[in-house]
């Protein structure tokens, strides 16, 4: 009885406004004065509130950033479909208090929906002058205004009275973070992980197509076919010729049918002049559209000409990866760092939602290739790597979501591991950087990175590596990156 008797004789504070129609002693004002311009705006929208029915399904989450809540259906429709809601119970026409606190409210709101509105946070106003907001403030004791609820899954965990601002943001910050823990990085400063570019690199050399195309022949390619390339593909990869929609497409598809027929024909270190080709067209946005077409996963898929290109190599390097031909695996690695460059295609590699059939030959032919003795290709390698890694981060950008919360990628496990272990044995502190932007990119934010990166990083002992490589870096910025690992992600 002792909690109940103090609150009937409970003293308002000066940041509050007792409620008028409660079962407080203390009468509330009896002047009146005239809504802000907000509030009229707020009683207009009323009207319209009050007819519009209630949906019988769940909608997609609103990302407005305050809703005024005028009936108690409304009220308990929103704390079942939102799983935290947070609510102000105010009287702005007769609460000098509430009128105060009321932009800070709304600014509050904004900013927090910006984050959080996609999970189904939800901010709320209750009138208590307008429709059913007295009931409203009633149900849940609300004797004094401004008022704060907060509610997670339909109930009522914390409430917070009066019109301090200060206290407000504390308060809901908290609530908010205790309802989406936000990952550990975000807690963390890590300036030199945070600089690393996320744009795609690229490889952009453009070869002599003259040459390119005299050793192709020399290494006895059909003339016929060879003759193809150089009349119709050459001058479009050169800019010289501009061909319509219907042209390209067709040119798409025979260029596919004779790159696909000189691949099976020839010795795989002969191939690197077609592969060459096809980089380069990755490059030109009219072609890499259409093969994003060709490469999306379908029941009858039409032939594409990446396929049998990562096909050959990821077999080539499986049976001699030390002896293959180093033009052949640096122009292969050249094109897969072309092909992960466009957001659409890498989306379509890269995405688990549904899986590519080439991307298992993708991620052999890279761990391959980030251990082979060759330093260029190792440098080539690691490029792949940091357009591999950097992709969530971009696709997150895109979506105007933070790279946690893109989905998780059943790839992740077998490169980190891979770049590990590069970087532990790499000599070269221009690779050794790139190794270290590659991690460090999937690490940061990784959605996985609670439940298996970061035990995976303590398995393969990944700080003793990266501290190792700390030591014998003469580079600045590839120590700063290499502590911020070592010391703060691993």
């Amino acid at each position: 009885m002792r909690p109940q008797i103090d609150a009937m004789f409970r003293r308002t504070a000066p940041t509050e406004h007792p409620v008028a129609g409660t079962a407080l002693p203390t009468p509330p004002e009896s002047g009146t004065s005239t809504p802000s311009p907000f509030a009229s705006s707020l009683l207009s929208s009323v009207a319209a509130q009050a007819t519009a029915p209630i949906p019988a399904a769940t909608p997609t989450p609103e990302t407005s950033p305050l809703v005024l809540v005028s009936s108690t259906s409304n009220f308990d429709l929103i704390l079942k479909q939102h799983p935290a809601v947070v609510v102000n119970f105010t009287n702005t026409p007769g609460c000098p208090p509430c009128r105060v606190l009321k932009p800070a409210y709304e600014a509050i709101a904004a900013d927090s929906v910006t984050s959080y509105g996609v999970k189904g946070a939800r901010f709320v106003e209750v009138e208590l002058g307008i429709g059913e907001g007295r009931d409203i403030a009633a149900r849940y004791q609300v004797h004094a205004t401004p008022t704060f609820m907060f509610f997670r899954g339909g109930k009522k965990v914390d409430e917070l009275k009066g019109a301090s601002k200060k206290e407000l943001e504390v308060k809901v910050e908290s609530f908010l973070e205790d309802c989406y823990p936000r990952h550990p990085h975000r807690k963390l400063y890590l300036p030199a992980i945070e600089a690393i570019p996320i744009n795609p690199i690229t490889s952009a050399n453009v070869p002599a197509y003259p040459a390119l195309l005299s050793k192709l022949e020399s290494f006895g390619a059909d003339k016929g076919k060879v003759a193809i390339l150089r009349g119709r593909v050459v001058p479009v990869l050169e800019g010289k010729l501009k061909p319509s929609d219907a042209d390209i497409q067709n040119l798409i598809t025979d260029w596919t049918t004779d790159s696909n027929d000189l691949l099976s024909s020839l010795k795989p270190e002969s191939t690197f002049p077609i592969i060459d080709l096809w980089r380069i067209g990755l490059l030109k946005q009219r072609l890499s559209s259409l093969l994003a077409i060709l490469l999306c996963p379908a029941p009858s898929p039409p032939a594409d000409p990446i396929s049998p290109i990562l096909s050959l190599a990821a077999s080539t390097l499986t049976t001699a990866s030390t002896s293959t031909s180093k033009p052949f695996l640096l122009t292969v690695l050249r094109l897969l760092t072309n092909l992960l460059a466009p957001l659409p295609i890498a989306n379509i590699l890269l995405s688990s939602t549904s899986p590519s059939p080439l991307r298992a030959d993708i991620i052999s032919i890279l761990v391959d290739s980030l251990l082979h003795p060759d330093t260029p290709v190792r440098t080539a390698a690691a490029g792949v790597a940091v357009n591999l890694a950097g992709w969530r981060h971009r696709i997150a950008k895109e979506q105007r979501k933070g790279a946690d919360e893109v989905e998780e990628s059943d790839w992740e496990v077998d490169i980190i591991s891979a770049l590990v272990e590069a970087i532990g044995r790499e000599a070269d502190e221009e690779v050794a950087h790139r190794l270290l932007a590659a991690l460090g990119l999937l690490i940061y934010l990784s959605p996985s990175y609670v439940s298996s990166v970061q035990p995976l990083l303590a398995v393969l002992d990944a700080r003793g590596t990266i501290e190792g490589k700390v030591k014998g870096s003469k580079k600045k910025e590839v120590k700063k990156l290499a502590e911020e690992i070592a010391g703060m992600l691993c």
